[in-house]
């Protein structure tokens, strides 16, 4: 196990619970790659720390143009007080660099329905990208994004290292990345939000060695329509609740790559009209003496799509049972994925809802 970098923060990091991770899952890194098939920058997470080494990972370069000494938006800027900042035009950016770069706690950017535009790199909002470059770590606090539709980035809107917080009320489309949380992000709520016509909609994602990565955040009453992947929870990410959500019309519904993502518990959701499967969720063998990774997805109380529930996930002649209550996943609905035991789903679905719930989706 590597040491984690030091952090620094405004309160006492020494009592803040922060998981450590063995080096070992590094072996399930090949998972991540995948093409948004969308027309859009890769998802990649290699291009993602492209983007970051451009601008130099510390939000400086691109559109980023100096300190905001107002409370009101009105190009791409650098946000280093905490204070509520109103959107009051449209913005357009080009380049790789952050538009709206947050370097501050308690600091709430109200979109008021303003759309921020760039051109196929780059980040709309990012908050506190850059923070694992190296050095001490600051993690940032309270960090909200509201009523903004943030279109052709590669990331939307992306948290680093940020504890507390909220995106709530935004419209993401066309990007490689609706909303990006990664490492150290925990107890963030991303709510009410449209992630649609991207590479991905919603992804997390960890770092095996040092970094550790995104715990305990929400994602609720959200629409995820129309992308490569809806939600794509990555190396370790975990105890993230996922509910009342629209996850509809994408390629595949909802991805897990294993290597300590786990934890995850799905309710009151909307998993259908995905073309590949509702649920994937990876579990990895053994290799190299590295033991087996197993985990089983919590994910009652959803509709599949059809009244008798979920299929398999290739739709094998011996449909998974489920791992709980042996039900079979035989139903008309979208798939869920196989353990490494063979004919048992890793996904544990049953019981279901056989009509989409009410209220689930953007409000």
């Amino acid at each position: 196990m590597e040491k984690r970098a030091e952090r620094s923060s405004g309160d006492d990091t020494a009592t803040r619970s922060r998981r450590r991770f063995l080096e070992t899952v590094g072996a399930t890194g090949g998972l991540l790659a995948v093409g948004s098939g969308q027309g859009v920058a890769s998802t990649d997470p290699s291009a993602e720390e492209a983007s970051l080494e451009a601008v130099g990972r510390d939000g400086t370069g691109g559109d980023a143009v100096g300190s905001l000494t107002g409370h009101e938006i009105s190009s791409c800027t650098t946000i280093t007080s905490p204070g509520t900042y109103d959107v009051v035009d449209d913005i357009s950016s080009a380049g790789s660099g952050v538009c709206i770069d947050v370097r501050a706690d308690d600091v709430t950017i109200r979109g008021n329905g303003y759309a921020l535009s760039g051109d196929g790199g780059g980040t709309g909002v990012g908050a506190n990208l850059g923070a694992t470059s190296g050095g001490p770590i600051t993690i940032r606090e309270n960090v909200e994004v509201e009523d903004l539709t943030v279109n052709g980035f590669e990331t939307a809107v992306g948290y680093e290292e940020v504890t507390g917080g909220r995106v709530e009320g935004v419209t993401a489309r066309g990007n490689g990345t609706g909303v990006s949380l990664r490492y150290g992000v925990t107890d963030v709520t991303v709510r009410n939000s449209t992630l649609a016509d991207s590479g991905v909609g919603f992804r997390t994602v960890g770092s095996p060695n040092v970094y550790g990565g995104p715990e305990n955040n929400t994602f609720e009453y959200n629409d995820v329509e129309s992308n490569d992947r809806g939600i794509w929870l990555g190396l370790i990410t975990t105890d993230h609740d996922i509910s009342c959500n629209r996850i509809v019309g994408n390629r595949g519904g909802a991805f897990h790559s294993g290597g300590e993502t786990r934890g995850h518990v799905y309710d009151g959701n909307v998993i259908c009209s995905n073309s590949e499967y509702g649920l994937r969720n990876v579990d990895n063998p053994p290799e190299d003496g590295i033991p087996a990774f197993e985990d089983v997805v919590e994910a009652t109380g959803n509709y599949w799509g059809a009244s008798d529930g979920p299929s398999s996930v290739g739709d094998p002649a011996t449909p998974y049972e489920d791992p709980v209550t042996g039900a079979l996943a035989d139903g008309g609905g979208d798939g869920v994925s196989e353990s490494l035991d063979a004919g048992i789903a890793n996904v544990h679905f049953d019981p279901f809802e056989a009509s989409q719930p009410a209220g689930a989706g953007r409000r």
